[in-house]
């Protein structure tokens, strides 16, 4: 969405899919995850939570349709959310590949804040990635 939201500001486009898709069609990643001790036994995901002991692993797909929000309002869209800012970063080096490393996700929030001209307590939603994998 990030970039999708980038082409919109830049008046590359005026409609911008985002969509992403989640396929297992392989039963070899299960294999890997289960060596890794990854997978939750329960097949249930906790994550953020001190039970977090793994993920259940699913399939899904999904696509937003993303407009400037003043041209949403002149046709009459059906309004849903509105994205003020985002970033994108990379947590490079950290103590192991399920570590998160605070100081880049620190970075990477508060480039979203900034880009969308706010503050941390104007932010109503969070889209964030956990795993639920023991650390």
């Amino acid at each position: 969405a990030a970039l999708a939201c980038q082409s919109l500001r830049a008046g590359e486009c005026e409609v911008a899919l985002a969509g992403g898709v989640q396929l297992m069609l392989s039963p070899e990643p299960f294999v890997y995850a289960s060596r890794l001790r990854a997978l939750s036994a329960d097949g249930r995901c906790k994550t953020f939570s001190a039970g977090a002991d793994g993920y259940g692993r699913g399939e899904g797909c999904a696509v937003v349709v993303l407009k400037r929000l003043r041209d949403a309002e002149r046709d009459g869209d059906r309004i849903l959310a509105v994205i003020r800012g985002s970033a994108v970063n990379h947590d490079g080096r950290s103590s192991g590949l399920t570590a998160p490393n605070g100081a880049a996700q620190e970075a990477v929030i508060q480039e979203a804040l900034r880009s969308g001209g706010i503050g941390p307590g104007d932010v109503d939603y969070v889209e964030a990635h956990g795993t639920g994998t023991p650390l």
